[in-house]
């Protein structure tokens, strides 16, 4: 849709951000998640190719974190959204249950049954051996609950930069849920309907993270959970203010020069992460051109398949591509798993949960209609 298909409204003035996502008009969200699968695609090309980052610390922080940073973002604002919009439990529970666990389940499934025995094979060993080994079998089971703690199986993956770990990237799901679990816990508690819950939220967090309890405790399970916990409360505060906060080219491109100064600090996140809100889900809310308005959602399956896809490339002795060479030989194999990975487990699994939730809605209905006698 361009400017002059656009309805009349919106050229009236400069749009909120909760009418650049209105159902009526497209939105580029599903290609920027995309564009940021890619760009851990490229990030992790360094360690799984033996490549040294030579960059300085600002251009390091920017690139091993920003891509990561905009997804939690994004869910902040979706997942929020989606409980302001209809908070009911069990019906937020089997949402996000369903968007995340199947495909991830198949995932470890896939890497157990195919990348593993075939790294094996490529490092000259026996697939057979590797697939009956106990390994294959607790790899699943023990990450099942998104978890990951076990990270190699029966040894492999070998001869590759980057040894022992077959996915470098399902770590960050955990976290992921995790923040789901807190926003149905404050939704429950009715304090998302209350602004200062999630202004007081953030600047626990803010201030958690501004004095270093991570080195004073020593525990970095809560410098990482401070992390993901920032961006993701910036996110939800723009789905709280959704209606009010005006978006603009020029507002993005403020948010994202904000968020390249902020790469001089120590940590970014300090002064970023509302600018990285801002940024990505403005970007996505103003782009509206049909054919970024993506349909299908790959980048699911792009996240979780890139890491054992790059690992396999590399047992393959691809790596002499280079980074950007190996980043984009990656994306391009990873594509038909993601492409797999949506139209086979994820749609499928958004199906079930669209029968799932008017289940429950007529169940919820019947419930709260009067008794006639």
């Amino acid at each position: 849709m361009g400017i002059d298909a656009m309805p009349r409204g919106y050229r009236l003035r400069r749009m909120t951000l909760g009418e650049s996502y209105a159902k009526e008009r497209p939105n580029g969200l599903n290609a920027l998640r995309l564009l940021l699968a890619i760009g851990v695609i490229f990030w992790h090309s360094f360690p799984l190719t033996g490549t040294q980052f030579a960059g300085g610390e600002p251009a390091r922080q920017l690139l091993e974190n920003l891509c990561v940073d905009g997804f939690f973002a994004i869910s902040g604002y979706l997942i929020t959204k989606s409980w302001l919009r209809s908070p009911r439990v069990r019906m937020f529970i089997v949402a996000r249950t369903l968007r995340i666990l199947p495909a991830f389940w198949v995932c470890l499934i896939a890497t157990a049954l195919i990348f593993a025995p075939l790294g094996t094979w490529f490092a000259g060993g026996d697939p057979l051996r590797t697939i009956t080994s106990p390994e294959s079998i607790t790899y699943v089971v023990k990450n099942a609950g998104l978890w990951m703690v076990q990270f190699g199986i029966a040894g492999t993956p070998l001869n590759v930069p980057f040894e022992g770990a077959w996915n470098g990237s399902l770590w960050t799901l955990a976290y992921e849920f995790m923040c789901y679990l807190a926003i149905l816990a404050l939704g429950v508690a009715g304090l998302l309907r209350r602004s200062w819950a999630l202004w007081g939220a953030y600047a626990l967090v803010w201030i958690a993270t501004f004095v270093h309890l991570i080195e004073i405790a020593g525990i970095e399970l809560l410098g990482t959970s401070f992390r993901f916990a920032l961006t993701f409360i910036a996110g939800a505060l723009l789905s709280k203010y959704e209606n009010k906060i005006r978006l603009s080219w020029g507002g993005v491109a403020i948010a994202f020069a904000l968020v390249v100064a902020a790469a001089w600090l120590p940590n970014y996140l300090l002064l970023a992460a509302p600018a990285i809100a801002y940024g990505f889900v403005g970007l996505g809310g103003l782009v509206s051109h049909q054919r970024l308005a993506f349909r299908n959602d790959f980048s699911y399956g792009m996240y979780i398949y890139a890491f054992p896809m790059q690992q396999i490339l590399a047992s393959a002795g691809l790596s002499f591509f280079g980074v950007v060479g190996f980043g984009l030989v990656a994306s391009l194999f990873t594509i038909p798993l993601a492409m797999a990975s949506w139209f086979l487990i994820e749609r499928p699994a958004s199906r079930l949960n669209g029968r799932l939730q008017a289940r429950l809605r007529l169940s919820s209905t019947r419930k709260s209609a009067p008794v006639l006698v």
